[in-house]
């Protein structure tokens, strides 16, 4: 017998311990537009890029800071309340690599759900949790202004 109460809403097993575990390289943000992006371009706040390039992060900071692997990532665990030295890594990363995402709008019904978009700028301040994009992707995202998923690539 299958017991469908714990498979079955936002309080089953499924739902809690599998769609809703914390899976690296993602990020949920809320959306905002900005007329100054690019139709290709993104800004992305602190504590997402944090996430997504984790291990970008930690490689700069053992090269930099000349310290082991699990110093780096030390270092990284306590970047969430913003380190001006992590910050400078993320600014050399987004100007010096080629930095995009994948926004995934669920359901992803429709061709514009899934998009590719390069990342312009960090918002530096770490209490904002907003992914900025440019006004002419909404329509396709069917967006007003709700949750959307990041992926780095």
């Amino acid at each position: 017998n299958i017991h469908f109460n714990t498979i079955d809403g936002k309080d089953g097993y499924v739902r809690k311990l599998v769609l809703g575990a914390e899976m690296n390289y993602t990020s949920r943000n809320v959306i905002v537009p900005d007329p100054t992006l690019n139709e290709n371009e993104v800004d992305i706040s602190y504590q997402t890029m944090l996430e997504l390039y984790k291990y970008r992060i930690i490689y700069y900071l053992m090269q930099t800071e000349d310290v082991t692997l699990t110093e780096a990532y030390n270092i990284w665990s306590q970047g969430f309340r913003f380190d001006e030295k992590i910050y400078q890594i993320m600014e050399y990363i987004v100007n010096n690599e080629k930095c995009y995402l994948v926004i995934n709008r669920n359901p992803t019904i429709n061709f514009y759900s899934l998009l590719l978009m390069k990342i312009r700028n960090i918002i530096r301040d770490p209490e904002v949790y907003v992914l900025s994009v440019p006004l002419s992707i909404l329509p396709g995202l069917n967006a007003d202004q709700q949750r959307s998923g990041a992926i780095a690539i």
